[in-house]
């Protein structure tokens, strides 16, 4: 290969890297301006910024003390990574895992409660998820029974699996029950917590 087709070969390279750039960044927007779309019907304010690291989005949503009524599915958050969520109450009517975020990996949770009348694993939140980053659960409070259908229940988290976990003014006033890793604030901690 002579140096002008090596030249040419770097600079169609090239060329893919920015298109992957440029439709990167264009999903990226679109699910932005998704999220804020569904954030201005349902109330509260939002900022989102992006990882460089991963594709998730960093969310700092304050809820502006609204309530999130008739949850049907496993946390209003699936996943977060680094997000600080804050003022929201979430109501559930047949969420079986947890009422606000599914999976948390670091960030901050600050007066946020769960109501309802259904049973579930994890009052607050499923699992803190195995990452570096620090999770930290403030001034929070559960409201729902709590039932470990394998077995683990906890009132706030089900299960603690971060390296570092703060839990800071948190209650639970719902039932706890369970087979085994059963805590009124947390059912299973695998980390420092």
């Amino acid at each position: 290969m002579n140096k002008t087709e090596m030249i040419e070969r770097n600079n169609g390279i090239q060329n893919q890297i920015d298109e992957v750039i440029t439709l990167k960044a264009k999903a990226r927007t679109q699910m932005k301006e998704a999220i804020y779309d569904m954030v201005s019907e349902m109330g509260g304010a939002i900022d989102v910024d992006w990882d460089d690291d991963c594709d998730y989005p960093i969310l700092t949503y304050d809820g502006g003390n609204h309530k999130i009524t008739s949850l049907t599915k496993d946390g209003f958050f699936g996943y977060t990574k680094n997000a600080t969520v804050k003022n929201l109450t979430v109501e559930r009517s047949s969420s079986t895992k947890a009422a606000l975020i599914y999976s948390m990996a670091g960030g901050t949770v600050d007066n946020c409660h769960s109501t309802g009348s259904v049973s579930t694993t994890g009052g607050l939140i499923w699992e803190t998820a195995v990452v570096s980053g620090t999770s930290s659960i403030l001034n929070s409070t559960n409201r729902n029974n709590c039932s470990g259908v394998s077995g683990e229940c906890g009132g706030i988290v089900c299960q603690v699996g971060t390296s570092e976990n703060y839990l800071e003014n948190c209650h639970n006033y719902g039932n706890i029950s369970g087979s085994y890793r059963v805590g009124g604030l947390v059912g299973r901690s695998t980390q420092n917590a």
